[in-house]
């Protein structure tokens, strides 16, 4: 039960987690482990309920789990009984408080017959979704031409169960990612011409006829040279070192030319893996799509999508306050939804903490609360205080923190920086809120997420397709 405060302090706030009171508009709130996160939140909502008279029913509080959502209810009601009893009870029943999953298919539900599906559409059970998975991914399997089949099975594995799990989680991903499986393009990709590689070949051979490069520049270019004309265009090391200024110009033609070379081979070798995935994935969301429809379930991913049509509708329901808490764990389509509940002249309220975000396995993406916190339209609050931990375990913590969400560069040389260079392309479809963009959707089976130096082994080994990202995580 709470304790009463001061008249000046009725919330029980420090300075800190007052000022988050104060901030106007859309604001984005990060707060760290310990710092009574939870504390000022639920001070925002009884505030919003007492001081600002808002409606419960105007007021929509994302947790990330049941349990959470359950605490923060019972803490909005408690202070209620403490600083307005007269609208406790009735106030915390209507609000709504639950997951992003469950706000979701309660709001879908309302609109059931607006949007042309069942009332009773609600998430399949595990049991009932994984046949239906597993299903769509064989039907996938046998209409794939022989050589898309060869070349997912040498991606990916040469286990058709295997395969079929890949298929899923890449379409998974997709969707969760806002990418259309159905709109993905794979430009064109060929490898350079004997002309542009003998364009490379004379801008090296003008340095070397100069004279004046140093041993280290003449050393490497030699190499490269001798490489280039064996048609060896990816063994190239393209790193000369220093030069003298007059020759920095030649210099940067011909690393930008080799860069250029190498480029062009290995997305023209990677454009039939890309080709490949791309079919898998629109035949299996067509197939999976079927199968639920026929056995009349959903799936959550579903229900999201559902809920992002309803601010199409005649009349929408939309709040005067929206808070996700755990705002780092959510995925661009849950935000995407969430956006689209914010009224007119509403406030959007992302609680979070970029060092907790570990579902990342989940299609979660910190970086969706990242842009809202460096978004010019969003103010900032930051609750930097800590009343759980020692300084000496927090200075630790937030150094490995750092250390883990930037991690170090990958040799720029490395066949691992250029696998990382090396995606292919693809779009996904326009819509008014989401213009065409360039989006790398294909990535290369190295261990980029790993950031580590390549072994020997790897270094050897061309790269291939394996994971669906964005742009900001591979660049």
């Amino acid at each position: 039960m709470s304790t009463a405060h001061p008249p000046d302090n009725p919330y029980g706030l420090s300075p800190t987690q007052a000022k988050a009171l104060a901030e106007p508009g859309d604001f984005a709130l990060t707060a760290g482990a310990g710092s009574g996160k939870t504390h000022t939140l639920t001070a925002l909502v009884a505030r919003d309920l007492i001081e600002h008279d808002i409606a419960p029913e105007d007021i929509l509080v994302c947790t990330f789990t049941r349990a959470a959502a359950a605490n923060v209810t019972a803490r909005i009601e408690d202070r209620l009984r403490t600083l307005a009893p007269e609208r406790s009870g009735q106030a915390t029943l209507r609000l709504m408080c639950g997951t992003i999953d469950s706000v979701c298919g309660r709001l879908v539900a309302e609109r059931a017959l607006d949007l042309g599906i069942p009332i009773s559409l609600t998430p399949g059970d595990e049991r009932e979704l994984v046949p239906l998975r597993h299903q769509a991914a064989a039907l996938v399997l046998a209409e794939l031409t022989t050589e898309q089949d060869e070349v997912l099975r040498t991606a990916f594995s040469p286990m058709p169960e295997r395969l079929g799990e890949e298929i899923q989680a890449f379409h998974d991903r997709a969707l969760r990612l806002r990418v259309d499986p159905h709109a993905l393009h794979v430009p064109p990709a060929h490898p350079p011409t004997q002309a542009e590689i003998d364009e490379v070949i004379a801008t090296i051979r003008k340095i070397l006829a100069d004279g004046r490069a140093n041993a280290r520049a003449t050393d490497s270019f030699t190499s490269d040279l001798a490489l280039l004309e064996a048609g060896r265009v990816m063994d190239t090391r393209g790193k000369p070192g220093r030069v003298i200024a007059d020759l920095q110009p030649l210099l940067e033609d011909a690393k930008a030319g080799m860069a250029d070379l190498k480029q062009r081979v290995i997305d023209s070798e990677l454009r039939p893996a890309a080709l490949a995935i791309a079919e898998a994935l629109r035949l299996y969301d067509h197939h999976y799509r079927a199968l639920k429809a026929q056995a009349g379930i959903a799936d959550y991913t579903d229900i999201a999508e559902l809920a992002l049509r309803l601010s199409s509708l005649p009349h929408p329901r939309r709040f005067r306050r929206v808070y996700v808490d755990e705002a780092q764990d959510t995925s661009p389509l849950q935000m995407d939804v969430l956006l689209d509940l914010v009224a007119p002249g509403g406030q959007m309220i992302p609680v979070g903490d970029a060092n907790q975000s570990i579902y990342g396995f989940r299609d979660a993406d910190v970086s969706v609360f990242l842009d809202l916190v460096e978004s010019e339209d969003m103010g900032r609050a930051t609750l930097d205080e800590n009343f759980r931990s020692q300084p000496a375990v927090l200075a630790g913590i937030n150094a490995l923190a750092r250390l883990i969400l930037n991690p170090p560069s990958i040799p720029e040389g490395s066949t691992l920086a250029r696998g990382a260079a090396a995606l292919v392309q693809m779009t996904p479809a326009a819509t008014p809120k989401h213009p065409p963009v360039e989006h790398p959707a294909i990535d290369a089976l190295y261990l980029i997420g790993e950031r580590r130096q390549p072994s020997a082994e790897e270094e050897a080994r061309m790269a291939v397709p394996a994971i669906l990202d964005r742009a900001h995580h591979l660049g």
